[in-house]
């Protein structure tokens, strides 16, 4: 696994991240007996599946006082705390970009004109429309990155994000799978938050 300090110079030199935008009492390596969060995350009735990102080593955001309270970083099903995705990167820039601005719409959009209900709200969205998409899995949103080299040493990339349950839309990718999309709107810090870089060879 990568070390945290590692981890930390790769952010803060290959990706222009100041260190006043991370905060290191939450950097934490995910090994495998990793076990603090709940297997299901989310409001009650209407949790989703978290599965934690086995492997990588997370460097932390510092989103204390972003977004007026912390209560959708909650571990406790409550109905103020949101859902985890992950998105996957293909560049340093990508990185400095997401992480100061947030998420953008990508390109491809390849499920679009998907049907979605948001069984939270009951409300049906004929179409999943744009946004940016967000995996359940680590290894599915990996798929998505291109490695990026920096001192000699070759890292994949993936943001751990939470999702608020009442404006998320989803659908299905074949394999069991929900994918999450948001961040369609301009007031994205309202849809999609990133909190945490996470960081593999």
């Amino acid at each position: 696994m990568v070390p945290i300090d590692e981890g930390r110079n790769f952010v803060i030199n290959c990706c222009g991240i100041p260190s006043y935008n991370l905060d290191s009492s939450y950097d934490f390596k995910y090994e495998s007996s990793y076990s603090s969060f709940k297997p299901f995350l989310g409001p009650p009735g209407y949790q989703k599946k978290f599965v934690p990102p086995y492997g990588y080593t997370a460097i932390a955001l510092n989103v204390k006082n972003l977004y007026g309270d912390t209560d959708w970083l909650g571990n406790g099903n409550t109905n103020r705390e949101w859902y985890i995705g992950y998105h996957g990167v293909k560049s340093s820039y990508a990185i400095k970009n997401i992480s100061e601005q947030g998420f953008i719409k990508g390109p491809g959009q390849s499920c679009r004109d998907d049907s979605n209900t948001n069984y939270l709200t009951q409300y049906s969205y004929p179409l999943c429309g744009e946004g940016s998409y967000f995996a359940q899995d680590i290894n599915t949103a990996s798929s998505y990155c291109r490695y990026i080299s920096y001192n000699g040493k070759n890292y994949k990339v993936v943001f751990m994000c939470r999702i608020n349950p009442y404006l998320v839309r989803i659908t299905g990718n074949g394999y069991g799978q929900d994918i999450m999309i948001a961040g369609g709107g301009t007031n994205t810090k309202n849809e999609v938050r990133p909190y945490k870089i996470l960081i593999a060879y």
